[in-house]
């Protein structure tokens, strides 16, 4: 189990790409942890921030090495995990 999840928490860090792929990430990023219960299709990160869902996701991708699915999942199962834990006695 802590092999599976180590790591998992770390912050967004950018390591190559330019000063606008870096700003798309950390809007999209930012888009998904606010609307975290809101996101019903990713798409509509695409349209909220006005561009096409292929270029955000190539972009992000290349940034993180996260797909924005994948990015999406991760924050799903860290909320269920957290919610979890405070219902725990």
């Amino acid at each position: 189990y802590r092999n599976f999840f180590e790591g998992w928490e770390r912050e967004y860090v950018p390591q190559y790409g330019s000063d606008q792929s870096r700003s798309i990430v950390y809007d999209v990023i930012n888009y998904i942890d606010v609307n975290l219960y809101k996101v019903i299709d990713l798409s509509v990160i695409a349209t909220e921030l006005n561009y096409s869902y292929s270029y955000l996701s190539r972009v992000f991708s290349q940034e993180t090495g996260l797909s924005i699915q994948e990015y999406f999942n991760k924050k799903r199962f860290e909320k269920a995990v957290e919610l979890l834990k405070r219902s725990l006695p």
